[in-house]
């Protein structure tokens, strides 16, 4: 029997070298999956308060439209690669971009749901934006 990362598999059910290898590195990609969900949601939560961990939590489980914007180049691509751990057992069905290159931003336009992020360049401080964004709503406490 083998364990990997809370997961164990039962090696006398493989009747083939094949398939043992099959089983041994679909272990290991699980592995590495729970140590990268380790470090991206704990980069989210390092980064954001409570309250908007909360709200993209519900917006990805509502498969809503999500951008990101940072100057921080680690802590925008763990955000957005955070959310697939966060909505476990569900998963990501739509688009996915940890960081949407500037000659991309017609996606931005695309009317399905996504997750996308923009690196916010250091020096203006702007990224284009045709129209508006909403802003995250604000729950008041009654």
């Amino acid at each position: 029997v083998l364990h990997i990362s809370g997961s164990s598999l039962d090696l006398r059910s493989c009747s083939t070298k094949l398939e043992t290898i099959e089983a041994q590195n679909a272990l290991m990609v699980e592995e590495e999956a729970t140590a990268l969900s380790a470090w991206t949601v704990s980069c989210l939560c390092g980064s954001l308060r409570l309250e908007h961990v909360l709200t993209l939590f519900a917006g990805a489980l509502l498969e809503k439209q999500i951008v990101f914007v940072c100057s921080n180049l680690g802590i925008l691509s763990a955000s957005v690669l955070s959310l697939i751990p966060v909505i476990r057992p569900y998963r990501w069905q739509s688009l996915l971009m940890p960081v949407l290159p500037n000659d991309m931003l017609d996606f931005l336009d695309a009317p399905v749901p996504y997750i996308f992020s923009l690196l916010l360049p250091a020096e203006g401080g702007r990224v284009p934006c045709p129209e508006p964004l909403p802003s995250l709503p604000i729950f008041l406490r009654g």
